[in-house]
């Protein structure tokens, strides 16, 4: 299991990665993710050209910011929970031994 530390860094990285995902930035997307906006942009702008409607694009490529947006969510959500567990079992050790070394 990870650290304190550790998981707070990677829940503040994945924080970060989600606000520039939010302002749509495609730097802190995967290489799939990246590649299929990309894609549907540039057939959006190829429709547009030729004088047709780009919202099929438009939405496929909306669809794929949320489900980045998504699953930086759950990243952040599992490491908190991570984070959560490893304090409750400290703490649990804690409990255990002062019980154990019955020091009152």
């Amino acid at each position: 299991m990870a650290s304190k530390t550790q998981l707070n860094r990677i829940i503040q990285t994945a924080e970060k990665q989600l606000a520039s995902v939010q302002n749509r930035e495609l730097g802190h997307l995967t290489g799939a993710e990246r590649r299929a906006i990309l894609r549907h942009t540039t057939a959006g702008a190829i429709q547009v050209g030729r004088g047709k409607s780009h919202g099929r694009a438009d939405s496929r490529a909306e669809q794929i910011w949320n489900e980045a947006e998504n699953r930086l969510r759950a990243e952040i959500q599992a490491a908190r929970s991570l984070l959560v567990q490893h304090t409750t079992q400290a703490a649990t050790a804690k409990v255990n031994k002062r019980a154990a070394s019955r020091w009152w």
